[in-house]
C-alpha cells in the first residue's frame, strides 16, 4: 500500500515549477531594446489614457480626419506640430 502512495509524490513533483539555481541573477551584458514603433505605440496609448481620463466626448469624424492628414503629410509641417503641442499642453493643463 505504501508503494501505491509513493507515487503521488512523483506526480506532485512533476507540476512543481521547474526554477534554476541563479536563474533570477541579471548580467551587466543583459539589455533590451525597444522598437521606434514600439515606443510611438505607446506613446499614442498614454495620449489615450489621458484623453479618455478627461471625460471629454470623442469625435469619431475629428479622429477620421486628422488619421487622414496625417497620413498623407499634411500634418508634417513644423507650424502644424507646434500647434497641436501648444493645444495639447493647454488642453491636459
Amino acid at each position: 500500500m505504501i508503494d501505491k502512495i509513493s507515487h503521488i509524490a512523483n506526480v506532485q513533483q512533476a507540476y512543481q515549477p521547474n526554477v534554476k539555481k541563479g536563474a533570477e541573477k541579471v548580467g551587466a551584458s543583459d539589455r533590451v531594446e525597444v522598437s521606434s514603433t514600439a515606443k510611438a505605440a505607446a506613446g499614442r496609448a498614454e495620449a489615450v489614457k489621458v484623453v479618455q481620463s478627461t471625460g471629454a466626448p470623442v469625435r469619431s469624424e475629428k479622429v477620421a480626419e486628422a488619421k487622414r492628414k496625417l497620413d498623407s503629410g499634411e500634418l508634417l509641417s513644423d507650424k502644424v506640430i507646434e500647434r497641436i503641442a501648444e493645444k495639447l499642453v493647454d488642453r491636459l493643463l
